[in-house]
C-alpha cells in the first residue's frame, strides 16, 4: 500500500483547442466541458510500477509470469463524450487493446509515438476497429484526428505488477515475488518518481512517493 503526492505534480496546460466538430450540440449528453466549450481534463492520477531490479529478481518474476510478444490479455479504451476513457492505461507488454467508439461521431485513432505508430481510420459507433498489440516497452500518447482536444496515454510496461492510483493518490500492489524492486509512480512525462522496494516473503510495506524521492526517466 501506499500514497503518491499528486498536488505536487506538474499539471499538463489545459485543454483550449476547438474544431467544427467540437461545437456543445454534439456532446453526448452528461459529457462535462469547461468554458473552452470542449470536455474538461480528467482529474490527476498515477500509475505506480514496481520493476526487478535485479537478476535474482527478473528471474524469479519471469518464473511466474513469462515475457512474450503475444497477447497475453485484452484491454479497453472507449471513446465516449469526446474523451478516451480511461485516459491513462497502463498494459504488460503483448497486451492487445480495443478502442470501441461509443459517440454518435466519427473519431479517428492514431498515434505517432515510436514505441507503437498506428493509424485506425475514421469510424463511427456501429462500427469496429481494428486491435492493437502492443509489444514494445514504453510510452504511447494517443489522439484523435477529427478532434484534436482528445488525448489518452498507454504504459506499456515489463512487469506484471502495476496499477491506477485513485484521484487521492492511494494505491495497492499485491502479490509481489519476493525480491528487490524499483518503484515507480508515473504521473505525466514531467512528474515520475521513484525508490527502492525490497519485498520479503510474508511483509507487507506502506510507501510513498513524491518529489523528494528521485526522479527518473519515463519508462
Amino acid at each position: 500500500m501506499g500514497q503518491v503526492n499528486l498536488s505536487v505534480a506538474a499539471k499538463p496546460a489545459a485543454s483550449v483547442h476547438r474544431t467544427a466538430a467540437a461545437d456543445s450540440t454534439h456532446y453526448q449528453h452528461g459529457a462535462s466541458t469547461g468554458s473552452t466549450g470542449v470536455p474538461m481534463d480528467p482529474e490527476l492520477v498515477a500509475v505506480v510500477y514496481a520493476e526487478p531490479r535485479d537478476e535474482a529478481t527478473k528471474a524469479a518474476v519471469a518464473a511466474v509470469v513469462p515475457n512474450s510478444t503475444t497477447p497475453r490479455s485484452e484491454a479497453t479504451i472507449v471513446q465516449k463524450g469526446m474523451r478516451f476513457i480511461p485516459s491513462v492505461l497502463p498494459i504488460f507488454v503483448g497486451t492487445a487493446v480495443n478502442f470501441p467508439n461509443e459517440d454518435d461521431m466519427y473519431h479517428n485513432v492514431f498515434s505517432y509515438s515510436s514505441t507503437h505508430p498506428f493509424d485506425l481510420g475514421r469510424y463511427r459507433k456501429d462500427e469496429k476497429a481494428a486491435q492493437v498489440i502492443f509489444d514494445q516497452k514504453g510510452i504511447v500518447k494517443v489522439y484523435c484526428e477529427i478532434h484534436e482536444f482528445m488525448r489518452a496515454t498507454i504504459l506499456v510496461l515489463d512487469t506484471p505488477y502495476f496499477t491506477v492510483t485513485n484521484t487521492e493518490g492511494k494505491f495497492q500492489l499485491d502479490n509481489l515475488v519476493p525480491g528487490n524492486y524499483t518503484l515507480t509512480a508515473w504521473v505525466n512525462d514531467k512528474s515520475v518518481w521513484s525508490r527502492p522496494l525490497d519485498v520479503r516473503a510474508g511483509e507487507s510495506a506502506m510507501l510513498d512517493l513524491a518529489p523528494e524521492t528521485s526522479t527518473k526517466p519515463a519508462p
